[in-house]
């Protein structure tokens, strides 16, 4: 028999869940990445980062109108289920499930640890620093099985934290004036980098999929929708106003930190330019470890959030089955969390996060190897998200599936599913192909191909499990 999930979260910890889970280390790892890619220019990346925010809201401002009529768990997987089916519907949930929950869990696990020895000036070595990641991840999961209650309130409380940092290197960056005529500091050494000249529809489709990570996971506050009071209001209004906050203070941060140093020397210098070093010149070195304690507790706060979704993914995608084996996985606990759930997701943690540890142990470069990991399942689901755009018209019109009942409706939605659409295909197509010279990125070709494989692993597998 299937148990029931009860709703208890409010609109607060729905604004608070996006801001969470959005609001990670994407806005500090993917800051050098993205300058790098419009060849140090802070302008094309500024520019980047509004139409990455655009492109975001809406993209938010379109599922949520199918959002708003549902109410049901699964959250993508359903969505498009209704727009093309449940087979794919439960494809695009195999592939969140299998691939984008862990590896992005185990991202965000990789940058809770390390900054966190950064922040005690403890150099790890590669065994402490996977002991380290692994209770991390741990104490979340353990958090989160024993207590919906606790695992809410810690991240509406730290979802509130996370945006000091954010908030002061802005205001601070934005009205900094250096004393001299260089930017210099105990930390800061500039090289004098000049930018590499790229023309704007290449720098800006290059660096288009890197901001759009960062403004990523949104849509997956869906996936607990039962869980919410009065969701059909609740989860819209969440996207949106989530969206805008994270817009402001992610576009106001990157403002700060150019009008302190060129985007050049982030791009080009960032081993002794980054966010730290940026953070000790403008707030004093004791101001700087301010900076680092709250980004620490920045990247574990949204270590949780996905947690709080992920463990409730596998519990979503297999609840219509009729197969008992897999009821088996549908089972929740006295304090209503679904724990049998919650307990398969984390031994998947768990391997991703090995296999990771494996990789890097011989190549002797984790941060890359776990920087990837965020590259692979984000041109996928982008992928997944331009054709759920285009299905909204034509579910509006024809009223299919959840659309009876229609409870949010948006303006222009023609308007909004155009340029979300159109931006969509620019950001994949500037990921895997050069739009200056049209060469392909056959690294980021082969993260595509990866992740489509277990994509349609997902609907090939459909049919055994008695949906």
């Amino acid at each position: 028999m299937v148990e029931d999930l009860k709703a208890k979260y409010g609109l607060f910890t729905a604004i608070t869940l996006v801001v969470g889970v959005v609001i990670g280390v994407g806005i500090y790892f993917k800051a050098q990445p993205i300058l790098l890619a419009t060849g140090g220019s802070g302008t094309y990346a500024i520019y980047t980062w509004i139409l990455g925010a655009i492109l975001t809201l809406s993209a938010g401002l379109v599922i949520s109108e199918l959002v708003s009529s549902a109410n049901k768990t699964g959250g993508i997987q359903v969505l498009m289920s209704y727009a093309y089916g449940e087979r794919l519907g439960f494809s695009v949930g195999f592939s969140q499930t299998l691939l984008y929950f862990p590896m992005i869990i185990c991202l965000e696990a990789y940058y809770s640890m390390s900054y966190t020895y950064q922040f005690i000036g403890f150099h790890a070595n590669i065994l402490e620093q996977f002991l380290l990641v692994i209770f991390f991840i741990s104490f979340v999961f353990i958090l989160n099985i024993l207590s919906s209650f606790l695992g809410g309130l810690f991240q509406r409380v730290g979802s509130v934290l996370k945006l000091l940092p954010l908030l002061i290197i802005a205001i601070a960056g934005i009205f900094y004036h250096s004393p001299t005529s260089e930017v210099t500091g105990d930390n800061l050494h500039i090289i004098g980098a000049a930018m590499v000249h790229k023309s704007i529809f290449e720098a800006v489709g290059t660096a288009l999929i890197s901001v759009l990570f960062a403004f990523e996971s949104w849509l997956f506050v869906s996936t607990i929708t039962p869980e919410f009071k009065n969701p059909k209001r609740n989860i819209p209004l969440a996207i949106i106003l989530g969206i805008l906050i994270i817009a402001v203070i992610y576009i106001g941060f990157n403002v700060g930190i150019l009008h302190v140093v060129s985007g050049a020397e982030i791009a080009y210098n960032s081993k002794n330019v980054n966010i730290f070093s940026i953070a000790e010149l403008i707030l004093s070195k004791s101001g700087g470890k301010f900076i680092e304690f709250f980004i620490v507790i920045s990247a574990f706060i949204a270590l949780n959030g996905y947690t709080l979704l992920a463990q409730r993914s596998i519990y979503g995608l297999f609840f219509n089955s009729k197969k008992a084996k897999l009821q088996l996985l549908l089972k929740v606990s006295k304090n209503n969390t679904p724990y049998v759930s919650a307990m398969v997701m984390y031994k998947i943690v768990c391997i991703y996060i090995s296999v990771g540890f494996f990789i890097a142990y011989y190549y002797h470069n984790a941060e890359q190897v776990f920087n990837t990991y965020s590259d692979i399942p984000t041109i996928l689901f982008w992928c997944f998200y331009v054709l759920l755009f285009v299905a909204t018209v034509r579910i509006r019109k024809n009223k299919l599936g959840i659309y009876k009942k229609p409870n949010f409706k948006v303006p222009f939605l023609k308007v909004f599913v155009t340029i979300a659409t159109m931006g969509g295909i620019y950001g994949i197509v500037g990921q895997i192909i050069s739009l200056d010279t049209f060469e392909l990125n056959y690294y980021h070709l082969l993260y595509f191909l990866f992740a489509l494989s277990v994509a349609i692993l997902g609907f090939l597998v459909y049919k055994y499990t008695e949906i």
